[in-house]
């Protein structure tokens, strides 16, 4: 049998997920167990067990959220957005891209040089992504692209 990664969550996402201020959730840290709640690049992370059991003390509903899955049907797992690549980035793990709502993140690869604005074909080139849980880059799902341009 496997051994299970433990699911961490950042407590702002957290925060934002149960509707609360993270405040509250600030004064439930001392209540925790040791090891359920931990610093993380400079973020604050949960456990999500721990999380759950916090919120249904609050009284309050947390939806569980799926494991990063391959898409089924064309759908993309939660949390995973398809990014437009903007453009390099003078460091070598960093493609600037855009959000569908238009917002600019930096999204954090093995090594940019096949990154490019548009593919082979003229199209703009895109890319699958999440939200790392200190909250403050993107990070790619799936493989490289196997040559410049080209996905």
């Amino acid at each position: 049998m496997a051994d299970q990664v433990p699911e961490w969550v950042s407590e702002e996402d957290l925060a934002v997920e149960l509707k609360v201020d993270r405040q509250v959730l600030r004064h439930q840290r001392p209540h925790l167990g040791a090891g359920e709640v931990d610093q993380k690049s400079g973020a604050v992370v949960w456990l999500r067990s721990a999380a759950t059991r916090v919120a249904a003390k609050l009284g309050l509903t947390l939806a569980e959220q799926e494991k990063t899955a391959p898409a089924v049907n064309g759908a993309l797992p939660d949390g995973v957005e398809v990014l437009t690549v903007v453009s390099q980035a003078l460091n070598r793990n960093i493609v600037n891209a855009t959000r569908p709502s238009g917002e600019r993140v930096c999204v954090r690869v093995m090594d940019n040089k096949k990154y490019l604005p548009r593919t082979g074909k003229g199209e703009p080139m895109t890319l699958r992504a999440k939200k790392s849980t200190a909250g403050n880059w993107w990070i790619l799902v799936g493989r490289e692209p196997r040559w410049p341009g080209m996905w």
